[in-house]
C-alpha cells in the first residue's frame, strides 16, 4: 500500500505530533482513491502514513461521506497524539486510557500537565464535539477489534437501570415520527440493554458557554410599553404607536413559551378568537412541513410543504438556506393529526394583547406573495419573509430604548440583518 499526495493546508492539524492530508491511495488490484490520509509519529519519531486508518476507509469509505472521513481522521490523530504522550500505542492501550483521552479532549489540557509538556495545547472543547470524537475513535477501535481479534478498547457492557432509561427514552423520539417505527423501536429496545464501557455524560449547564438566558421579568412591561414604541402623537392609531410586528413576536416568546424560529412559520389564518375565552387569541403553530395546510376555494392540500410549493411555489423555511431560513426543533404537538401545538398564554393578559395587536396589524400587513404572517415592511424588501436575523436587531434595539443591555444570545454581531 502506497500513500503518494502532498499536505493539504486547509486538513493541517494545528498540533505538533500528526498531520492530515489528501492524498491519493493506491493497491494492488484496486482503483486509485483519493482520501484523508492520517500521517503519525512511529516509534523512530518519523511521520508515516497510519496503515489502519487507510485500510478502514478502504473497507468502509464508499458508505461513508467525505466529510465523516475527515472527522475520523482528526478524531484518531488526537488518539495517537494523546497515547505518544503517554508513551502508549493503539494495539495496548487500555480504557482507562480512553477514558482520560475523552476527559482531555473535553475540559483540554491544563498548564503543567503531561500533556501540555509533550506538546498538546488543546483547547476545552464543547460537549458534543467531545461525544463526536469519542464515538468516532470507538467505531474506528470496534473495527480494528473485528480485524484483528483484540479487545475493543471501548467495549459494550450491560447497561444500568438508568442507562437502560435513558436509551429507551432516546429510542422512542426518533421512532415517534418513523415509518415502521414499531420495528425500530423495537431493535433500538434490544440495544438499549448494553452501553460503552466508556461515554462522555452531560455536565449541568452551568459552565462558560452553557448559560441559560432569559429576559428579566420586572423589565417586561416596560420592554413591551417603551420598547417598542413609535414617535407619534397621542390618540394615534395603534400601528402608528407601536411597532406591531416585533411586540407581537416578543409576545409569542416572551408570554407563549416559542422559540425564537417558530413564530417565523406562521401563517396568516394561524390566529383566530380563542371560542372559551373570546377576548384572548388562540394561536395554532403548525409543523413547517407535515402540518395541515388551509384549505382555499374549496382545495386540499397534503400538507404545508405541498401548500407551499402548489399554491405559492415556495418551499417550508425548515428547507431554505440563507437569510429566509427558520429551524424548527420539534415542538411538543398538541394535535397529533393536524400537526399543530397551540399556545398556552402565561399570564392570560398576553393572550389579549396579542389579540388586540394582530386585528390591528392585519390592516397595515404589506401585501405578500406568500401566506406567512409576518413581513418586511423595508422599501427594498417589502413584502418578504421577515427574517430571524432582522427581529434580533429589532429585538436588540427595543432592549437598548429602555436602558437596558442586549442580550447577546442569538447570533453573532457581524450577522446581516438582510430584510426588516
Amino acid at each position: 500500500m502506497n500513500a503518494v499526495g502532498e499536505f493539504d493546508g486547509a486538513m493541517a492539524g494545528t498540533l505538533p505530533l500528526h498531520r492530515c492530508a489528501f492524498a491519493r491511495v493506491m493497491q494492488r488490484g484496486q482503483p486509485v482513491a483519493r482520501m484523508p490520509v492520517l500521517f503519525a509519529l512511529t516509534a523512530c519519531g518519523v511521520a508515516a502514513p497510519f496503515g489502519p486508518l487507510i485500510q478502514f476507509f478502504r473497507d468502509e469509505g464508499p458508505r461513508m461521506r467525505l466529510s465523516r472521513q475527515r472527522e475520523m481522521a482528526w478524531a484518531i490523530g488526537l488518539l495517537l497524539d494523546f497515547l505518544t504522550a503517554y508513551g502508549q500505542d493503539l494495539a495496548s492501550a487500555p480504557v482507562d486510557a480512553l477514558f482520560a483521552f475523552v476527559h482531555a479532549v473535553r475540559g483540554g489540557t491544563s498548564p503543567g500537565s503531561r500533556l501540555e509538556r509533550a506538546g498538546l495545547c488543546w483547547p476545552e472543547r464543547s460537549h458534543n464535539r467531545a461525544a463526536r470524537c469519542l464515538a468516532l475513535v470507538s467505531e474506528f477501535t470496534d473495527w480494528l477489534s473485528n480485524r484483528t481479534g483484540r479487545i475493543a478498547m471501548n467495549p459494550w457492557a450491560q447497561a444500568s437501570p438508568a442507562e437502560r432509561l435513558v436509551l429507551m427514552r432516546r429510542a422512542e423520539r426518533r421512532s415517534a415520527n418513523a415509518l415502521l417505527g414499531h420495528v425500530a423501536m423495537q431493535r433500538r429496545g434490544e440495544g438499549s440493554q448494553r452501553s460503552r464501557a466508556v461515554s462522555l455524560r452531560r455536565e449541568h449547564n452551568d459552565a462558560p458557554g452553557g448559560t441559560v438566558y432569559a429576559f428579566d421579568e420586572q423589565h417586561f412591561e416596560r420592554l413591551v410599553h417603551r420598547g417598542f414604541a413609535r414617535n407619534a402623537p397621542p390618540g394615534a392609531a395603534l400601528h402608528r404607536r407601536l411597532r406591531l410586528r416585533d411586540l407581537m413576536i416578543t409576545l409569542l416568546l416572551h408570554g407563549g413559551g416559542l422559540r425564537e424560529s417558530e413564530p417565523f412559520h406562521l401563517f396568516v389564518g394561524d390566529v383566530d378568537v380563542d371560542p372559551d375565552r373570546p377576548e384572548v387569541a388562540r394561536v395554532r403553530v403548525y409543523h413547517p412541513e407535515n402540518g395541515a395546510a388551509p384549505a382555499e376555494n374549496e382545495r386540499r392540500w397534503r400538507d404545508r410543504a405541498h401548500y407551499l410549493r402548489e399554491r405559492w411555489n415556495l418551499e417550508p423555511r425548515t428547507r431554505l438556506h440563507g437569510r429566509f431560513h427558520a429551524g424548527w426543533k420539534d415542538l411538543a404537538l398538541t394535535d397529533q393529526r393536524h400537526h399543530f401545538a397551540q399556545v398556552f398564554w402565561f399570564p392570560d393578559k398576553w393572550g389579549r394583547v396579542f389579540l388586540r395587536l394582530y386585528r390591528a396589524y392585519l390592516k397595515v400587513r404589506p401585501r405578500a406573495n406568500h401566506p406567512f404572517l409576518f413581513v418586511s415592511e423595508r422599501p427594498a424588501h417589502l413584502g418578504d419573509p421577515y427574517t430571524i436575523a432582522a427581529f434580533e436587531q429589532a429585538h436588540a434595539r427595543a432592549i437598548r430604548r429602555i436602558g437596558l443591555p442586549p442580550i447577546s444570545w442569538w447570533r453573532s454581531p457581524c450577522t446581516p440583518a438582510s430584510s426588516g
